[in-house]
């Protein structure tokens, strides 16, 4: 991605990342950051989630929900915000970023919470335009939804790991039983699946949000030591299909819609091979 990679060395400075880095993960981190060169699938997301969505970033107040280590929220002050908040469960996280912000003096903000709080930041900080990157999988992302339909934010910036339809279709005996009941159509659907938590993602667990360790979102064991090995998690895939109806249900204006449509070739991990992205520019139609 030759161009997107211009773009990105335009807007980025590198003594930023560093100093992000830095107070993020201790001084031991600023080596990962100091000859960085971001990785296919690290520009798809950055060309699709900041560059294409301008028009919803510049001038912009954003919220970012689920931040994690920041860098989201730094390219979209980058690309003309006026102000970001971050919100995100790990101490660790929001701790570091607001002191790497107000070490550069940089309008953004950090707070510790959950997407559960996103309509009470929303109101307090006169939201204009919500950054909502890959927690459909983690969160219950319909009632996060319905928050940010009722609140005043206009726009949301939407990206998600989702199924093509066609990846499976419906059994007999499910067409069947639809069959029977004429006011019922398949809308698409959803796959859950058990994965091992070897992430820090324990604090999003419902179940284990009192079992953790505030700072490093790790599941903690009855003597206080984590245990990120120990414990599973579900989570969940939506369909394309699933999504797009979900929207239209809820009566969001969907302005602007990408697919991925070829594998990511260069990654450091798995993940980005193992899913197809797409992603939304919405309308709240308040």
């Amino acid at each position: 991605m030759p161009n997107t990679l211009d773009t990105w060395n335009e807007h980025v400075d590198p003594a930023h990342l560093r100093s992000m880095a830095q107070h993020v993960w201790g001084p031991d981190a600023t080596a990962m950051v100091e000859n960085h060169e971001p990785q296919d699938a690290l520009l798809m997301k950055y060309q699709h989630n900041i560059v294409d969505m301008e028009q919803a970033i510049k001038g912009k107040r954003v919220l970012d929900i689920g931040c994690n280590h920041g860098l989201w929220s730094y390219m979209a002050h980058r690309h003309g915000a006026e102000h970001v908040v971050g919100l995100e469960p790990r101490g660790m996280f929001t701790k570091g970023l607001n002191a790497f912000a107000e070490e550069h003096a940089l309008p953004m903000e950090f707070v510790q919470g959950y997407d559960t709080d996103a309509g009470k930041l929303i109101e307090q900080h006169s939201i204009d335009t919500v950054l909502l990157m890959s927690q459909e999988s983690l969160i219950q992302w319909e009632r996060l939804m319905y928050d940010i339909r009722h609140s005043g934010a206009e726009w949301i910036i939407m990206q998600t790991a989702a199924f093509p339809d066609e990846w499976l279709q419906p059994s007999d005996e499910l067409k069947q039983w639809m069959g029977q009941h004429k006011d019922k159509e398949a809308k698409g659907y959803t796959v859950q699946y058990r994965v091992p938590n070897a992430t820090v993602r324990s604090g999003l667990d419902p179940v284990a949000k009192d079992k953790v360790d505030p700072d490093t979102g790790y599941r903690l064991t009855d003597g206080g030591q984590p245990e990120p090995n120990e414990v599973s998690e579900i989570r969940w895939t939506k369909s394309r299909g699933y999504i797009e109806n979900f929207l239209a249900h809820a009566e969001f204006e969907t302005v602007k819609v990408t697919a991925q449509d070829e594998e990511v070739k260069q990654t450091v991990g798995s993940d980005a091979l193992l899913k197809l992205m797409q992603w939304w520019l919405i309308r709240n139609k308040r």
